[in-house]
């Protein structure tokens, strides 16, 4: 089952799969944060250009 968590430190959705341990929460967690980085990388290169 998979399950569509709100985490409320502001980091976005986290997608919680009962079926794996810690470990590969921790690293969808991780790769949640890396996505989001880029984006919010991406737009400040879109605002300096601009």
């Amino acid at each position: 089952m998979v399950r569509l968590v709100f985490d409320p430190r502001g980091v976005g959705p986290e997608v919680q799969i009962n079926a794996v341990g810690p470990q590969s929460r921790s690293d969808q967690i991780g790769g949640f944060l890396g996505e989001r980085a880029q984006e919010s990388a991406s737009g400040n290169d879109r605002n300096r250009r601009a």
